[in-house]
């Protein structure tokens, strides 16, 4: 299972508003993306020091056990990174 889980960039103190809604709701279409999505209620700030964030954009990769497989910051790319990754833990599945 797969969840897209999307931040506030704009740090705003209050839940995400319709245009936030919107435009990520556009981008995932237009990516072609096939997962559940959810945008985050909490400032940014907590969130990112929660997950020991330092670098965006930043993906978190969960194992079927719910523990943290890998985090990817900054420097990184899908196609040479993050899929090879959970194709690896599909695998060993």
């Amino acid at each position: 299972m797969a969840i897209a889980w999307n931040l506030d960039h704009t740090a705003a103190e209050s839940p995400p508003d319709k245009s936030l809604q919107d435009l990520v709701q556009k981008k995932i279409v237009s990516l072609n993306l096939n997962c559940e999505n959810v945008i985050s209620s909490d400032p940014i700030s907590s969130v990112l020091e929660h997950h020991e964030i330092f670098a965006l954009p930043a993906v978190l990769v969960y194992g079927s056990d719910g523990a943290l497989a890998k985090k990817f910051e900054g420097a990184f790319t899908y196609e040479k990174d993050v899929s090879p990754f959970v194709a690896g833990l599909l695998k060993g599945s």
